[in-house]
Protein backbone atom coordinates (compact mmCIF):
# COMPACT_ATOMS: atom_id res chain seq x y z
CA UNK A 1 0.00 0.00 0.00
CA UNK A 2 1.21 3.25 -0.87
CA UNK A 3 0.51 7.09 -1.12
CA UNK A 4 -0.13 9.32 -4.01
CA UNK A 5 1.13 13.31 -4.28
CA UNK A 6 -1.74 13.98 -2.69
CA UNK A 7 -1.47 11.80 0.04
CA UNK A 8 -4.49 9.58 -1.21
CA UNK A 9 -3.96 5.48 -0.32
CA UNK A 10 -3.47 3.64 -3.36
CA UNK A 11 -3.08 0.04 -3.62
CA UNK A 12 -2.20 -2.27 -7.19
CA UNK A 13 -5.70 -4.53 -5.72
CA UNK A 14 -7.01 -1.55 -6.66
CA UNK A 15 -6.74 -2.12 -10.38
CA UNK A 16 -7.63 -6.15 -10.68
CA UNK A 17 -9.43 -6.61 -13.76
CA UNK A 18 -6.99 -4.14 -16.04
CA UNK A 19 -3.96 -4.71 -17.19
CA UNK A 20 -1.59 -3.13 -15.40
CA UNK A 21 2.56 -1.68 -16.25
CA UNK A 22 3.94 -1.30 -12.96
CA UNK A 23 6.83 0.96 -13.12
CA UNK A 24 10.09 1.79 -10.60
CA UNK A 25 11.49 5.08 -11.22
CA UNK A 26 12.67 7.96 -9.74
CA UNK A 27 13.31 11.89 -9.96
CA UNK A 28 16.96 11.61 -10.17
CA UNK A 29 17.40 8.14 -13.25
CA UNK A 30 17.36 10.02 -16.42
CA UNK A 31 16.61 6.66 -17.94
CA UNK A 32 13.28 6.80 -16.15
CA UNK A 33 12.58 9.90 -16.87
CA UNK A 34 13.61 9.28 -20.43
CA UNK A 35 11.50 5.64 -20.87
CA UNK A 36 8.69 7.40 -18.73
CA UNK A 37 8.04 9.57 -21.69
CA UNK A 38 6.47 7.25 -23.83
CA UNK A 39 3.96 6.92 -21.52
CA UNK A 40 1.21 8.96 -22.15
CA UNK A 41 1.54 7.92 -25.94
CA UNK A 42 1.11 4.14 -24.78
CA UNK A 43 -1.82 4.80 -22.28
CA UNK A 44 -3.83 6.51 -25.31
CA UNK A 45 -2.80 3.85 -27.71
CA UNK A 46 -4.19 0.90 -25.75
CA UNK A 47 -6.64 2.61 -23.21
CA UNK A 48 -9.32 0.40 -24.92
CA UNK A 49 -7.61 -2.59 -23.70
CA UNK A 50 -7.46 -1.66 -19.91
CA UNK A 51 -4.23 -0.47 -19.73
CA UNK A 52 -3.20 1.13 -16.33
CA UNK A 53 -0.26 2.46 -16.00
CA UNK A 54 0.93 2.05 -11.96
CA UNK A 55 4.29 4.73 -10.96
CA UNK A 56 5.76 3.54 -8.33
CA UNK A 57 8.70 6.09 -6.85
CA UNK A 58 11.84 5.39 -5.00
CA UNK A 59 12.46 9.16 -4.47
CA UNK A 60 13.18 9.74 -0.95
CA UNK A 61 12.07 13.40 -0.64
CA UNK A 62 8.59 14.49 -0.97
CA UNK A 63 9.51 17.66 -3.01
CA UNK A 64 12.05 15.74 -5.68
CA UNK A 65 8.96 13.38 -6.72
CA UNK A 66 6.28 16.31 -6.85
CA UNK A 67 8.36 18.31 -8.96
CA UNK A 68 9.73 15.37 -11.57
CA UNK A 69 6.07 14.36 -11.53
CA UNK A 70 5.31 18.11 -12.89
CA UNK A 71 7.44 17.65 -15.07
CA UNK A 72 6.84 15.02 -16.70
CA UNK A 73 3.26 16.07 -16.85
CA UNK A 74 1.97 12.40 -15.31
CA UNK A 75 -1.01 11.93 -15.60
CA UNK A 76 -1.32 8.36 -14.17
CA UNK A 77 -1.11 6.76 -11.32
CA UNK A 78 2.31 8.19 -9.13
CA UNK A 79 2.83 6.57 -6.05
CA UNK A 80 5.64 6.10 -3.27
CA UNK A 81 6.65 5.34 0.14
CA UNK A 82 9.17 7.78 -0.26
CA UNK A 83 12.06 4.90 0.70
CA UNK A 84 15.06 4.54 -1.44
CA UNK A 85 15.17 1.03 -3.10
CA UNK A 86 17.76 -0.65 -0.85
CA UNK A 87 15.19 0.22 2.25
CA UNK A 88 11.98 -0.35 0.40
CA UNK A 89 9.96 -3.53 0.93
CA UNK A 90 8.36 -2.61 -2.25
CA UNK A 91 11.37 -3.14 -4.04
CA UNK A 92 12.49 -6.76 -1.97
CA UNK A 93 8.84 -8.42 -2.98
CA UNK A 94 9.21 -7.54 -6.63
CA UNK A 95 12.82 -7.99 -6.78
CA UNK A 96 13.92 -4.60 -7.69
CA UNK A 97 17.55 -4.25 -8.06
CA UNK A 98 17.87 -1.56 -10.31
CA UNK A 99 15.78 0.83 -12.22
CA UNK A 100 14.09 1.59 -14.47
CA UNK A 101 12.47 -1.66 -14.14
CA UNK A 102 8.68 -2.53 -14.36
CA UNK A 103 6.15 -5.54 -15.07
CA UNK A 104 2.92 -5.97 -17.60
CA UNK A 105 0.48 -7.40 -14.91
CA UNK A 106 -2.87 -9.64 -16.15
CA UNK A 107 -6.18 -8.76 -15.32
CA UNK A 108 -6.11 -11.61 -12.99
CA UNK A 109 -2.90 -10.54 -10.96
CA UNK A 110 -0.32 -12.45 -12.47
CA UNK A 111 2.67 -10.80 -13.69
CA UNK A 112 3.48 -11.97 -17.56
CA UNK A 113 6.36 -10.14 -18.21
CA UNK A 114 9.05 -8.37 -16.58
CA UNK A 115 10.06 -5.20 -18.17
CA UNK A 116 13.62 -3.75 -18.26
CA UNK A 117 14.72 -0.18 -19.59
CA UNK A 118 16.48 -1.58 -23.21
CA UNK A 119 12.63 -3.30 -23.75
CA UNK A 120 10.53 -1.86 -26.23
CA UNK A 121 7.25 -1.02 -24.77
CA UNK A 122 5.05 -0.49 -27.25
CA UNK A 123 6.09 -4.21 -29.02
CA UNK A 124 5.86 -5.98 -25.68
CA UNK A 125 2.74 -4.36 -24.66
CA UNK A 126 1.42 -5.32 -28.16
CA UNK A 127 2.62 -8.84 -27.93
CA UNK A 128 0.83 -9.51 -24.49
CA UNK A 129 -2.29 -7.18 -24.96
CA UNK A 130 -4.44 -8.59 -27.43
Amino acid sequence: MTKDLQGKTVKLSDFKGKYVLLNFWAAWCSPCVKKMQQFPELEKKYKDKDLVVFNFSFDVGHEEWKSMSEQLQLKSINTSNLKNMSRSKTAFNYGVESIPSGFIISPEGKIIKHINFDDNLFEEVKKLIK
